[in-house]
């Protein structure tokens, strides 16, 4: 019944991902910076029965209504994120952080009486040993309030997301304000809702708690899909919203309307972490109802999504062109809900946060990993030899894949032949490439910089005397080597390309010479 009712959203992919990058939304609700510090621990404190932490890798990341923002921006669209940090360095960072992703902060107000909220997480090996959390949880003062919704009070929006994670900011007058502006716009408002009283959140589009979050403010237990449906609709009605969404964790998603309800699950993957998998799922319901998708359509999406993120350790991001790739691995007979096919092509096809995840926990294991990079447009036998050789080189192979944009960029308007999940998909079934990642950039210095490979490799064309290769500088760095393969004698996808066409143009001029005019 659910395929009679969802048209399949592989088909409408290209539609949807181009209308992500012309929403506006904005996101208003608890910052925070998320701090990663990751090492081994091998040995007993002598001080207490406690395990010392040797530190080896140190990285922040946004959190929060920070990360929502991180998932719109990542997915293409515009983003403005009001809330409250600290005067200090943390907050100094999460700004630096956001203006990198180009989400706009001009609604972030700076407190001197409160600091920037900080989780940070201590891991061991892949094992987390300790989060430490500073913050300062305290509601808003008038002032503060009124200073916050004046930022944001006269933006244009397409949708509005409030992420209420209890720190404070998350006012009634500010939850008010920021309705008022999703009305006053004619967009949805999407609520990820923290507390007792939901009834505050009226007047929004949608809500989405977690079963526990869903269990507390319906006062039922959300242990099975009918429990579920029982508490979305006493939340119908102390909200007055148009849907409610339980996220479930193992045991999926379910969607409730005044009409019906859906219980969709989730979609199995290796689970790594689920830090954050709740923003992710926010971020892309929150576009796809913008860009005019009903609520089920959406929440299938999103739940495709989540379950993508989990795979990466920490706080992360899903990209248009995993998420595409994701759906284009369904099987379009089935609910898109169905469990059926392994979108991740057994945990091959990564984001770069899960790669270099990988990458990271590889070497802390004494092997060797080999990185290379290319648009594998028309993937063809040079191809396929030159990544035996680099596979030989180590203990694992990376083969980073150009996004559409970039290989547009680089080879002009009429390339990529093939799409950037596709050429993924195709060199994931190749049995010496043990992950594949799409990047953005035109060139590799981010990646090589970020996965630190012991082996980068590239073509006999990059040589010394031939293209430069600005990456080898970054691999000299950090002690590890570039290696030059040779390239196959007249294999080559432009040579593949042109052959096409000489001989299309022949077989027209042949075609002309035999007709009735000659």
């Amino acid at each position: 019944a659910m395929a009679d009712r969802v048209a399949s959203i592989n088909g409408r992919w290209p539609f949807l991902a181009k209308q992500f990058e012309q929403r506006n939304v904005l996101v208003v609700g608890d910052v925070m910076l998320d701090h990663t510090a990751a090492g081994q621990a091998r040995r007993l404190s002598p001080e207490a029965p406690i395990p010392v932490l040797m530190v080896d890798d140190e990285r922040f990341g946004l959190g929060g209504a920070a990360n929502v923002a991180c998932n719109l921006a990542s997915l293409g669209a515009r983003v403005q994120i009001a809330g409250i940090v600290g005067e200090d360095e943390d907050g100094v960072r999460l700004r630096t952080l956001c203006n990198g992703l180009s989400i706009a902060t001009d609604a972030v107000i700076g407190s001197s009486e409160r600091a920037t909220t900080r989780k940070t997480r201590f891991i061991a090996g892949t094992q987390q040993v300790l989060r430490l959390d500073r913050e300062i949880v305290a509601p808003l003062s008038a002032a503060e309030e009124r200073a916050l919704i004046a930022r944001f009070q006269g933006t244009r929006v397409d949708a509005v997301v409030i992420s209420d994670y209890a720190k404070g900011v998350v006012t009634d007058a500010v939850i008010g304000a920021a309705l008022d502006l999703a009305r006053r716009c004619g967009a949805p408002s999407v609520i990820d809702p923290k507390g007792l009283r939901f009834e505050r959140y009226a007047g929004c589009t949608v809500i989405t708690p977690n079963a526990d979050e869903a269990s507390v403010a319906a006062g039922l237990d959300v242990n099975s899909d009918t429990a579920s449906e029982a508490a979305g609709r006493a939340l119908l009605r102390s909200v007055g919203c148009e849907a409610v969404v339980v996220t479930r964790g193992r045991q999926g998603v379910s969607l409730v309307t005044a009409d019906e309800a859906w219980h969709l699950p989730a979609h199995t993957h290796d689970v790594f972490d689920v830090t954050g998998a709740g923003d992710t799922l926010v971020a892309v319901f929150t576009l796809a109802i913008a860009s005019g998708e009903t609520p089920l359509a959406a929440v299938n999406v999103a739940n495709v999504a989540a379950g993508l993120v989990v795979q990466a350790s920490g706080v992360a991001a899903v990209t248009r062109e995993e998420l595409g790739h994701a759906l284009a691995g369904l099987d379009d007979r089935q609910p898109m809900t169905s469990g059926r096919k392994d979108v991740t092509m057994k945990g091959k096809i990564l984001n770069l946060q899960a790669v270099a995840e990988q990458s990271l926990a590889l070497k802390r294991r004494g092997q060797r990993v080999v990185l290379t990079n290319g648009c594998f447009d028309l993937l063809h036998l040079g191809h396929v030899r030159c990544l035996r050789k680099a596979r030989e080189l180590g203990d694992a192979l990376i083969v980073a894949v150009n996004s559409d944009d970039s290989v547009r960029a680089l080879k002009g308007p009429g390339r990529p032949v093939v799409s950037a999940a596709a050429r993924a998909e195709v060199l994931a079934a190749i049995d010496c490439v043990d992950y594949v990642t799409v990047f953005d950039a035109p060139t590799a210095e981010q990646l090589v910089t970020t996965l630190q490979p012991d082996v980068y490799v590239k073509g006999g064309d990059y040589r010394p005397g031939g293209k430069t290769v600005p990456e080898a500088r970054i691999v000299a760095s950090y002690g590890g080597i570039t290696v030059f393969l040779e390239l196959e004698a007249g294999a080559s996808t432009s040579a593949i390309i042109n052959t096409i066409l000489r001989r299309d143009r022949e077989a027209q001029v042949a075609a002309c010479e035999v007709g009735p005019w000659r």
